[in-house]
């Protein structure tokens, strides 16, 4: 193995137990790391704080030039992560605004190409679109200039729709939040612990760990009862295995996790798992609602006995969250195993997949998709993504449309008998994610071709 080069991936650290002073002061630092938070959202996230968002240090500056980070004691080692936080989240929801404006814009019948074209332009440039909005005057692009275009009617369908679409951000915030981010300025490891920034000056409060690690780059601390736990980038070196050399590709799906090209499969235990969990929460949840219904009965009618009955046995939020957390802690360990799995059977330089997991939309039932709910999706995409970059290997991402309704033996129109691919034309039979994913291979090497029969007219 040769080492080629590094990238980042995250790790976690966590406390011994720590007192109730320290707690204290880590709640205190969470709530104020909030405070900045919903501060930033309040003031910048509407649409007369968009055009100060780019690059971001307009809303720095005037963030700095208040009183406000006194008033907290809050040190600017947490103050001005929150700021970029806030910020981040601000981007990404304009991000998302301007992305469902262009599919809706693309899918008006009433727009001819080049009003849809001068949209496109005004919510790509930065400087056009708080100007729309906030109807102010601006030079029309040149391209434009010439154009017979009503500006004042696109105008409106451009304010229009980000109003209707709009979401506000920081509705979600919390004053007591449950975790904070520091800056590398603001702590030190030392002695088996990490020593922060406290709110006096020069003084520095110690945090022991279970292991001896550290860090340089920005940390984040989350709080857990009386334990924190640390999440941090950390180096890794990417290697390249000489044996890695064979190119597959991967049929992502529900009840099996991975189904590869050469017909192997990993995950089959993933369905079972989610199902379990899911009948589980549904049940517990039931459960729950009825005696959180008999409790707020019994608070009516002033039965303080039965109402604290209920409460202190049949309302448990941290057991119920415990036993979620661990059930999907278990979950995880399984993806992360049998990706490892994968890689260490496949031996792959390139792997091919479906672009954006398109596998688990749209032929899955209410109840699959309810089963595979979206945090599995992005895990175990993120975590193929982070596992492949640290072994050097490729990941191509093709179109999965009629892979799976096309042989790909003899190329005809299939069809899908329960678990299994039916060719009546050559006769071959499998199951349907290996079909799938052999079309994969073939769509990636341009060798995939889409039948007459299922061509759109």
């Amino acid at each position: 193995m040769n080492e080629v080069q590094t990238v980042y991936r995250v790790v976690r650290q966590y406390s011994e137990s720590l007192p109730d002073e320290t707690v204290e002061f880590l709640r205190g630092i969470a709530a104020d790391y909030a405070r900045v938070k919903a501060c930033v959202y309040q003031r910048y996230s509407g649409i007369g704080g968009l055009a100060k968002l780019y690059p971001g240090y307009t809303i720095q500056n005037e963030m700095n030039a208040t009183d406000f980070r006194e008033s907290l004691n809050l040190p600017y080692t947490y103050y001005s992560p929150a700021m970029f936080e806030a910020i981040a989240n601000i981007k990404s929801g304009w991000s998302h605004l301007r992305n469902k404006i262009v599919t809706l814009v693309k899918q008006n019948g009433n727009l001819t190409d080049v009003e849809k074209h001068y949209i496109f332009t005004v919510l790509k440039v930065d400087k056009l679109y708080p100007a729309v909005l906030n109807r102010q005057e601006f030079e029309c692009p040149a391209k434009f200039a010439q154009a017979n275009l009503d500006f004042k009617r696109l105008h409106n369908l451009i304010c229009r729709l980000t109003r209707k679409h709009m979401t506000a951000h920081g509705h979600n915030s919390s004053v007591g939040g449950n975790y904070f981010k520091v800056d590398n300025k603001g702590f030190s490891y030392v002695d088996g612990g990490v020593r922060l920034a406290s709110r006096t000056s020069n003084k520095r409060i110690f945090i022991p760990l279970t292991d001896n690690s550290s860090h340089s780059k920005q940390i984040t601390v989350k709080l857990s009862g009386n334990r924190i736990e640390i999440i941090a980038p950390a180096k890794s070196k990417i290697k390249t295995n000489s044996d890695y050399s064979n190119k597959i590709a991967l049929y992502l799906g529900y009840t099996k996790m991975f189904t590869a090209s050469g017909g192997n499969e990993y995950g089959v235990k993933l369905g079972e798992m989610l199902s379990s969990r899911t009948e589980r929460i549904f049940a517990k949840r039931r459960r729950r609602s009825e005696y959180q219904k008999a409790y707020h009965d019994a608070v009516r009618e002033n039965d303080v006995k039965s109402a604290n009955k209920y409460k202190s046995n049949n309302l448990g939020t941290v057991k119920f969250v415990g036993e979620n957390n661990r059930e999907l802690s278990g979950i995880k360990s399984y993806i992360n195993a049998e990706i490892n799995r994968m890689l260490e059977s496949e031996k792959p330089r390139e792997i091919v997949i479906p672009e954006k997991s398109a596998q688990f939309g749209g032929n899955l039932s209410k109840a699959a998709k309810q089963k595979l709910s979206r945090w599995v999706v992005g895990y175990v995409r993120k975590r193929l993504d982070d596992k492949c970059s640290l072994n050097a290997v490729k990941i191509t991402e093709v179109r999965g449309a009629f892979t799976s309704a096309v042989c790909s033996e003899c190329g005809e129109v299939g069809r899908r008998s329960g678990q299994r691919f039916v060719c009546d034309s050559c006769g071959k039979r499998c199951d349907y994610p290996r079909n799938g994913a052999e079309n994969l291979l073939k769509k990636s090497e341009g060798l995939f071709k889409v039948p007459d029969g299922l061509k759109k007219t």
